[in-house]
């Protein structure tokens, strides 16, 4: 999934990997102690809580993360952010990988609500990331 947003790298990179700008566009509240490799993370709506793995740091080109999709199940999948520059600002990629971990009775609704969930959600960085000055 591919996405072009009209932003330098730089704030793109500040609204994917710190939790106070990610929770505002993704909708979840993230946290995390800090920015590096191996940091637990969580990811709440509500009473509704996902945790997380912080997998790859290279500033400010690749961002990953391991996240359990399914409540209730421990098998993770990982999401990329690959960020490059570009004429009219910032492609970003996003991939997510390992739905074939997740059993097979929410495997299909999972890897179907997620393919279609990343461009609703990249829509969302891109509006985020064009009308905040704070970034």
């Amino acid at each position: 999934m591919n996405t072009v947003i009209a932003a330098d790298r730089e704030k793109v990179w500040r609204a994917i990997t710190q939790p106070e700008h990610f929770s505002h566009w993704f909708g979840d509240d993230l946290r995390f102690e800090r920015l590096a490799v191996g940091e637990a993370m969580t990811f709440a709506v509500g009473k509704l809580q996902k945790t997380g793995t912080i997998a790859t740091v290279e500033p400010p080109e690749r961002y990953a993360f391991y996240w359990t999709p399914e409540p209730g199940v421990a098998a993770r999948t990982l999401v990329t952010f690959h960020l490059q520059a570009v004429v009219d600002g910032t492609l970003v990629k996003v991939t997510e990988e390992g739905f074939d971990a997740l059993p097979e009775k929410v495997r299909g609704t999972r890897y179907d609500l997620h393919h279609k969930g990343w461009p609703y959600q990249t829509q969302r960085l891109a509006d985020y990331v064009q009308t905040e000055q704070d970034v």
